[in-house]
């Protein structure tokens, strides 16, 4: 679909351009450009990917995990998504607000609707780790001769060597971008997801990670993340995993941030989110690997 934005939404919606009325953009996200309009009496919500943001999304993922998530009650409410240049039109959702990172209650509420959706069968849905994921980022890098500082990417490579050792973990449907800004809480204080291009199936951890490293410094992880998601005390490999998947999304950011840069999209506030990404991976450190993820010989 080569055309007008405005074009893109009568065509999806089968009216004619002059039936939408207030055609605006829309100052939030990082990946895309958004737009909002009405038609009909209705509120509508319009994505229309940049030409970087479209090397790094799974169309066809997201279109998988948009069928299962029909009715759920947790996910953004969708009309179409074109499977070959991933503009999606959805309902506008109203009366709901942006997720505190530094509220509670409404962490607690972005952590029921994820549990939720990693219970979700989705036919067709594929695999894609957060090691897959970054790679394949990485791999886009290389294409395209962007260089990194090397102190990051030896962060990389060495969190990439600890995936032999995750074989026993879980694959179930993920967000793949669980950050604040991708969740919106209602008025009775539960939790909608929105934005699916990087769902796939992977560790129900990685979700949480890629919310914990989005919050302030002092979030508890153990209080606020693993306890009340797994309804039990973590053990001392889901902490571990926890904060490496945490490290790994970071630098999976940065690594999408420089791609976003180079081709000069949005810079300002890119090279704004990745200043807080490269923070998070160099401020904090991960704890010793436990026994129980190394290889027999090397655990005594």
């Amino acid at each position: 679909m080569n055309t007008s934005p405005i074009a893109a939404a009568a065509a999806f919606l089968n009216v004619s351009p002059g039936s939408i009325l207030n055609f605006r953009a829309d100052a939030g996200g990082l990946n895309n450009r958004n737009y909002r309009f009405e038609a009909d009496g209705a509120a509508y919500f319009l994505r229309v990917p940049t030409p970087a943001s479209r090397l790094f999304a799974s169309v066809g993922n997201e279109i998988a995990i948009y069928a299962a998530l029909a009715g759920s009650g947790i996910a953004d409410r969708v009309v179409r998504i074109d499977p070959d240049t991933g503009i999606k039109l959805s309902i506008a959702e109203t009366d709901v607000r942006t997720m505190n990172p530094q509220d509670g209650c409404d962490i607690a509420a972005a952590l029921t609707a994820l549990r939720k959706l990693h219970r979700l069968s989705v036919p067709g849905l594929r695999k894609e780790t957060i090691f897959e994921r970054t790679r394949r980022f990485d791999r886009i890098r290389r294409a395209r001769k962007i260089g990194i500082d090397p102190d990051l990417r030896d962060r990389i490579e060495t969190l990439w060597r600890l995936e032999p050792l995750l074989n026993d973990r879980p694959n179930v449907p993920v967000h793949g971008d669980a950050l604040p800004e991708n969740v919106l809480i209602r008025p009775d204080e539960s939790a909608l997801l929105i934005d699916f291009e990087f769902a796939a199936l992977g560790d129900p951890l990685e979700d949480l990670a890629s919310l914990y490293c989005h919050l302030p410094p002092e979030a508890n992880f153990t209080d606020l993340f693993l306890r009340p998601y797994l309804d039990r005390a973590p053990t001392e490999t889901e902490t571990y995993l926890f904060f490496a998947y945490a490290q790994l999304t970071a630098l999976g950011w940065h690594l999408w941030a420089q791609l976003k840069i180079h081709a000069d999209e949005n810079v300002g506030d890119i090279e704004r989110y990745d200043r807080r990404m490269i923070d998070y991976a160099t401020c904090r450190t991960l704890p010793p690997i436990p026994k129980t993820l190394l290889p027999g010989e090397n655990r005594a």
